[in-house]
């Protein structure tokens, strides 16, 4: 099993998925969000349960407004950082 992709090949698997769910557009794919859970393995400090949710509502709305997932887990982790100092 090949575990690096060949230049174009992730373009060519995001093509392929959104043909299967019948629509022109990656970014329109719709991506699973996440839970306040998932904040423990992505900052170390979201410590309180709403901590944990604002991050969780932070992330799913920049990747809702973005589409990029590494983003919404900077801006989520960089505003629970903040509140966190509060």
């Amino acid at each position: 099993m090949r575990l690096l992709e060949q230049p174009g090949e992730t373009l060519f698997w995001e093509r392929a998925f959104c043909a299967i769910l019948q629509t022109d557009e990656p970014s329109r794919v719709s991506r699973m969000p996440w839970t306040s859970e998932d904040a423990e393995r992505h900052t170390h400090k979201a410590t309180t349960r709403a901590l944990q949710e604002l991050w969780a509502r932070v992330a799913n709305e920049t990747l809702e407004r973005t589409g990029d997932e590494a983003r919404a887990i900077r801006e989520a982790n960089a505003v629970v950082a903040r509140r966190a100092q509060d």
